[in-house]
């Protein structure tokens, strides 16, 4: 069993974020299981980037959110 989100590296031990499939948490993956576009990925973690970082601009929180990513499986090769 997969431990964390493959797209964002939430925990998927976490029933808040546990979702409709295996490798990816509830913000990660539609109603069906299927991997949400990158972009809307990208958007999601620059949020929550934003939600503990104050004072980081919208084109910080998404650069650095580019950048976490490329480390997720799920992106890694994108």
């Amino acid at each position: 069993m997969n431990t964390h989100c493959h797209s964002c590296g939430g925990p998927l031990a976490d029933p808040h974020l546990k979702g409709s499939s295996d490798r990816f948490c509830r913000y990660c993956v539609d109603a069906k299981g299927a991997l949400l576009p990158r972009d809307r990925v990208q958007h999601g973690i620059a949020q929550w980037l934003k939600g503990w970082q104050p004072g980081i601009t919208e084109e910080q929180a998404r650069d650095r959110a580019a950048h976490y990513m490329r480390a997720m499986p799920a992106w890694a090769k994108q």
